[in-house]
């Protein structure tokens, strides 16, 4: 998303909440790297650069060939920022949301190629991803709200810091 397009959805919204929302949402996401992919988180960060609010890195093992079970991490994590928006907000509006059904649609259809039954199993998958990130995130909440109090208060952890959270 462009930094126009950021800053015209967040005009007249005081820069401490779009700051809170931002850090929720990457929490969200960091919470699930942290968790899933220990061996590579590299950060969480509320830093806006080229066009984001924030991101959160890490990688599976082998971004080229991923298994089932790390596929199915890496979708749990992308869909963990807007699980963690349901959760403290109770609904989930931010384009980041919308960016990370993205890269989950890109991440299913690079996986696979079977036209209409597809597009039907990547709708389950998201679901499936969506509830796992919700469940993970209720049983670690004092790791998801230590790593949102990090975020706010720090703008990035790196990986030193998100795992001492654990």
């Amino acid at each position: 998303m462009p930094n126009a397009t950021w800053r015209t959805l967040t005009q007249g919204i005081p820069r401490n909440q779009t700051t809170a929302h931002a850090a929720v949402h990457e929490a969200g996401h960091a919470t699930l790297a942290t968790i899933l992919f220990p061996a590579t988180i590299e950060y969480a960060t509320i830093i806006e650069a080229g066009g984001v609010m924030g991101s959160v890195k890490y990688s599976c093992t082998n971004a080229s060939i991923c298994s089932r079970q790390e596929s199915m991490n890496v979708l749990a994590v992308a869909m963990a920022g807007r699980a963690a928006e349901e959760i403290e907000f109770g609904y989930s509006i931010d384009l980041g949301s919308f960016f990370d059904y993205g890269v989950v649609r890109n991440h299913l259809c690079s996986r696979n190629a079977n036209g209409r039954r597809l597009h039907e199993s990547k709708d389950f998958l998201i679901d499936v991803a969506l509830k796992r990130a919700h469940e993970i995130l209720v049983k670690e909440r004092e790791l998801f709200h230590q790593i949102i109090a990090g975020l706010i208060r720090e703008n990035r952890l790196d990986r030193a810091a998100l795992l001492a959270l654990q």
